[in-house]
């Protein structure tokens, strides 16, 4: 009796982390663990992200309240549609369980292109974020302070 529940038990165990594993519930987007990983904030949640999914784009994620947010933005992109050759921007507003975002243009304040609804409440981020992807993988990624340091070296 007592292998038929564990065996029972292993194998309630090993459906719920295959369910976990296919599910689209994204709970972090964290730097260190997106490198070298394709971008999730994609077509999946917002068909207008299809562009993030080829060439070479800067993404940031924000907060209205997070000070080296407004840091970041005011020292490097005054011009809200400042790019690097070959490169387009994708902004991101953290910080509710609606996330408007932004593309080709970086300011505190703008239009929205388009918001990312997380239905089971929005994941977790350290602000300011950046992301460099190319192809749709993130190749480099920083958050907080340092977020500001990559930035800094690109541009």
């Amino acid at each position: 009796m007592s292998v038929i529940f564990g065996l029972l038990a292993c194998g309630a165990t090993a459906y719920r982390d295959a369910a976990l594993a296919d599910s689209d519930d994204i709970r972090f987007l964290l730097a260190e663990e997106l490198l070298q990983k394709p971008w999730p904030l994609n077509s999946d949640l917002n068909s207008d992200l299809t562009p993030l999914e080829t060439g070479n784009w800067v993404v940031l994620c924000v907060r209205q309240e997070c000070e080296l947010c407004h840091e970041l933005i005011d020292e490097h992109f005054a011009d809200p549609s400042t790019t690097r050759s070959n490169e387009r921007t994708a902004m991101f507003t953290a910080g509710a369980d609606s996330w408007p975002f932004a593309i080709d243009r970086v300011a505190i304040d703008y239009e929205p292109d388009g918001t990312i609804n997380w239905p089971h409440g929005e994941p977790f981020i350290s602000s300011p974020a950046a992301f460099i992807l190319r192809e749709g993988k993130v190749v480099e990624a920083a958050d907080g302070k340092n977020a500001i340091e990559l930035i800094a070296k690109l541009f």
